[in-house]
């Protein structure tokens, strides 16, 4: 592999960390201040509905987006021209 590839690859990967942990602060600031204004039973259901949601989200992905992921890779690597239609 060329030394920018790699290296484009790295910073790709850094900024999608990077997001991932952004996304996950925020969410976690927005919670706490939500939480003050809501009785104990309101916080029970909202974060049983944040569970449900979240279970939901992982299991319609089923690990798609990753085999996606890997398999343009592994074409791009190969040389080979994908067309979908």
């Amino acid at each position: 592999m060329e030394g920018s590839a790699a290296s484009g690859i790295a910073k790709g990967s850094a900024y999608l960390l990077a997001s991932y942990i952004a996304s996950n602060l925020i969410s976690i600031l927005a919670f706490m201040f939500i939480a003050r204004g809501l009785t104990v039973n309101e916080m029970g259901v909202s974060t049983a509905l944040s569970l449900l949601i979240t279970l939901g989200i992982a299991l319609s992905g089923a690990g798609v987006p990753v085999s996606v992921a890997r398999f343009i890779s592994e074409a791009r690597g190969k040389g080979s021209v994908m067309i979908i239609s």
